[in-house]
This record gives structure tokens, C-alpha cells and sequence, in this order.
């Protein structure tokens, strides 16, 4: 069904013009190239919005803007390598080698390094040979340690051998290399 209307001003137009209706304006031909810069800018937009907010939500973003400058770490002075003869150390086989624990601390007390305990640790895997202390003052004392054992071995404050009678505790790993001995040049046979 379709309904009547008057006639009005704008359908009197003349027919060489051949548009229907004279309000309506023709379609203008859009060039391809504006109808992507269009497509990204709104791209752009959207893109730019969701980075702004998820670096924004995890407060990445006020890093970004305002970096903040980090003081750079002092180092702290390190103890020299002592010996000292009132600090104990308990030596610890933490290795599958036998009797390891007994040769180091046989080289150790010829060194001059006071030993205690000398054991096999409770575990065989232990990869680092390190020195514990208990007390910032003894940090010399483990540098010493370590310099006595001709090893290259870390030292480490901690509180989980305080209550052993020694101040150092020392736990050999794999990484300690046994020194190599020399045998003795053979004397001449008397003849």
C-alpha cells in the first residue's frame, strides 16, 4: 500500500536533472586513501586507549612518564682474610667423597685455623663450598678460611649455625677440588 502525497515544490523538477526527490543530494565518490586514514586513526585511538589503561591499572605507565631515578648501591667494605686462632670453624663433608672432611680439616688446622667438629653433613649434593658465620665480626675469619683452603669458596652471614659451638661452619660442596700432592723426591740408594 502505498500513500499519496501532495505535490509539493520539490517534485517539479526538471527531468534532465533525473534525480528524484530534489532534498536529496547526490553520493559523493570518497576517496580510498581518506577512507584508510580514517580506519587508522580510529585504530590508532583505540590501540593508544588500551595501552594507556592497562599500563595506567598496573601503574607501569607513572613509571614511564616519571622515571624515577634509583640511588646507586654503595658497596660495603668487605673484611680482610684473618686468621683467627679464638674463632672455631666445624668442617662438614656435604660431598660422596669419604674421609674429605677429615683431610680439610687436617689442612686447615696446619694452617693455623683453630677446627672443631670435622662430620660428614646429612646431605651428599651439595653443589658450593661455602663458609658460614654468625656474627658480622667474623667475616674475616671466613675470608680467612677460605684463603687457607687454596679454594675458591663463598662466604655467607646466617643464623642457621648459632647454636652450634663453632662461629664458622664450613660445608664442602662438590665444586672443592682436593690439592694434589706431590710425592716426595726418592733418595739416592746408599751404595
Amino acid at each position: 500500500m502505498s500513500e499519496k502525497y501532495p505535490t509539493d515544490r520539490f517534485d517539479d523538477v526538471p527531468p534532465e536533472i533525473q534525480r528524484v526527490g530534489a532534498h536529496r543530494s547526490s553520493l559523493r565518490s570518497r576517496s580510498p586513501w581518506m577512507i584508510f586514514a580514517w580506519a587508522a586513526l580510529v585504530t590508532g585511538i583505540i590501540v593508544g586507549g588500551s595501552t594507556t589503561y592497562i599500563l595506567g591499572s598496573s601503574g607501569k605507565l607513572q613509571a614511564f612518564l616519571f622515571p624515577v631515578s634509583t640511588p646507586t648501591p654503595t658497596v660495603e667494605p668487605t673484611a680482610e682474610p684473618t686468621l683467627a686462632p679464638d674463632l672455631v670453624v666445624n668442617v662438614f663433608n656435604a660431598t660422596p667423597i669419604v674421609g674429605l672432611a677429615t683431610t680439610v680439616g687436617d689442612q686447615l688446622a696446619a694452617a693455623g685455623v683453630p677446627v672443631g667438629v670435622k662430620s660428614n653433613a646429612s646431605v651428599t649434593d651439595t653443589k658450593k663450598t661455602i663458609v658460614f658465620y654468625s656474627t658480622k665480626g667474623a667475616e674475616g675469619a671466613a675470608r680467612g678460611v677460605c684463603e687457607a683452603l687454596n679454594n675458591a669458596c663463598q662466604i655467607k652471614l646466617t643464623s642457621a649455625y648459632a647454636t652450634s659451638q663453632a662461629p664458622l661452619t664450613l660445608v664442602l660442596g662438590a665444586d672443592y677440588r682436593v690439592p694434589t700432592v706431590a710425592p716426595a723426591p726418592a733418595e739416592p740408594a746408599a751404595g
